[in-house]
C-alpha cells in the first residue's frame, strides 16, 4: 500500500472502520465575557458542527441573565446553516450583577433527529461587563404605513413582515453622542434567501451628521415561512448593536373573490 505521495512499505498501515451513521451535531457560542456599553449591545454567534450529514435546523435558548440584560432567543441556525447570529443588550441605568448572578445563565442547543428531540448543553456567558454609553447607538425600525406587522400581546413588539418576492422598508436610526462621523452598518441574522437591497457601493451608510437611512429589504420567491429575529451592527465605534427586532415571511393568501 502507498499513500498519494508515492510513500509505502510494510509498516505503512491504515485502519478503516465502517459503521452506521450517527446524524448529529456539536454546539458552540462565541462572544462570551463581552463588554457591554450601557444602553447598547453587542452581537454573539452561535455554531453548529454538523456530524454525519445532520443538515436540520438547531435551536439555541438562553435563560437566566441579570436583571437589566435582555438577549434574542430562540437563536436559530437555519438547515444547512453553520452559524448564527444573536445580540445581548444593556438597559440604560442597569447596574454590573454580580460575578454570581452569571452563574445561572444557561444556553441550550436543541434539535429533532429521526423524529427524536436532542438536547445539549452548551455551558454559559462567562462574566459580561458593563461599559460606559457609547458615542454611537441604533435601532431598526419601521415607519412606512405600507409595511405590514402582525399585532402580539402587549410584552412584545409587532412582527415585521415580508412575502416571498417582496421588498419592503424600514428604516435604521442612530442616536449620536460624541461622534459625528460617517457610519457603516451590517444588518445580522436574515433568513436565507432574503437580502438588504439596492445598497449600493457604499453598503448600509449613514452619512456625517445625519441620524437615519431607510434601508431595503428583499426577499425571493422561493423562500418558505419563517420568523426570526435580526438586529443591525455598526462598523464603526465598538459595533454597536441594536435590540432585535422580530421579522417575519408569510406567505399572501389570495383575495377572496368578490360576489356580484
Amino acid at each position: 500500500m502507498t499513500d498519494v505521495r508515492g510513500f509505502g512499505g510494510d509498516k505503512y498501515k491504515y485502519r478503516l472502520t465502517i459503521r452506521e451513521p450517527q446524524p448529529g451535531f456539536k454546539a458552540s457560542i462565541g462572544g462570551r465575557d463581552a463588554t457591554i456599553p450601557v444602553g447598547s449591545g453587542q452581537r454573539f454567534t452561535v455554531k453548529v458542527d454538523r456530524i454525519d450529514g445532520y443538515t436540520g435546523p438547531v435551536e439555541f435558548s438562553i435563560d437566566g441573565l441579570p436583571e437589566g440584560f435582555s438577549t434574542t432567543t430562540p437563536v436559530v441556525v437555519q438547515a444547512g446553516h453553520l452559524s448564527a447570529q444573536g445580540v445581548i443588550n444593556v438597559a440604560a441605568g442597569t447596574k454590573a450583577p454580580a460575578k454570581e448572578a452569571w452563574k445561572t445563565v444557561r444556553v441550550v442547543a436543541r434539535a429533532e433527529i429521526h423524529g427524536k428531540p436532542i438536547e445539549q448543553q452548551v455551558g454559559n456567558l462567562g462574566t459580561f461587563k458593563i461599559g460606559k454609553a457609547p458615542k454611537v447607538s441604533c435601532r431598526c425600525c419601521w415607519t412606512s404605513p405600507t409595511v405590514r406587522t402582525e399585532p402580539t400581546d402587549q410584552k412584545k413588539a409587532p412582527v415585521l413582515v415580508i412575502a416571498p418576492g417582496e421588498t419592503i422598508t424600514a428604516m435604521l436610526r442612530v442616536n449620536r453622542n460624541g461622534y459625528d462621523g460617517d457610519l457603516k452598518f451590517d444588518v445580522d441574522n436574515l433568513p436565507h434567501g432574503i437580502i438588504v437591497d439596492n445598497m449600493g457601493l457604499s453598503g448600509i451608510l449613514v452619512r456625517a451628521k445625519e441620524t437615519e437611512r431607510q434601508i431595503f429589504i428583499t426577499a425571493a420567491d422561493w423562500v418558505p415561512e419563517t420568523e426570526r429575529s435580526i438586529h443591525a451592527v455598526s462598523r464603526e465605534e465598538g459595533r454597536q448593536a441594536s435590540r432585535p427586532l422580530s421579522f417575519a415571511v408569510r406567505i399572501r393568501k389570495p383575495a377572496a373573490a368578490k360576489s356580484k
